[in-house]
């Protein structure tokens, strides 16, 4: 009996010697190892402008554009220091306020040519 106890005893430390073993990676403790991280690039999202015309203009060259259809694409493509509103009102984009003679901020200067 004292045999089997012996043993059995033996058996069971030996058990959780080695699951402690196993268990504690010693290596890896002592000189830890940096997990990569893929790097995934991120994809540029794509840009598109829809403009719906009645049809496609001649040319956009700016200083050709004689079509309604090529004023309004180079309207939206190219962004001025003004926009003209559907009613004809003028609003500043790129300017802080529009030039006026009424208070000054535009002015008349005669030449001689």
């Amino acid at each position: 009996m004292k045999r089997y106890k012996k043993s059995f005893n033996l058996l069971t430390i030996a058990i959780i010697f080695s699951i402690g073993l196993s268990g504690c990676n010693l290596m890896s403790l002592l000189y830890p190892q940096p997990t990569p991280i893929p790097v995934i690039p991120t994809p540029i999202p794509l840009t598109e402008l829809t403009i719906c015309l009645g049809y496609e203009p001649e040319s956009l060259y700016p200083y050709r554009a004689n079509s309604q259809a090529a004023q309004e694409v180079l309207q939206a493509v190219y962004d001025g220091p003004i926009d003209i509103l559907n009613d004809g009102q003028v609003e500043p984009i790129i300017l802080k306020r529009m030039p006026s003679l009424t208070d000054g901020s535009a002015f008349l200067t005669p030449v001689s040519v």
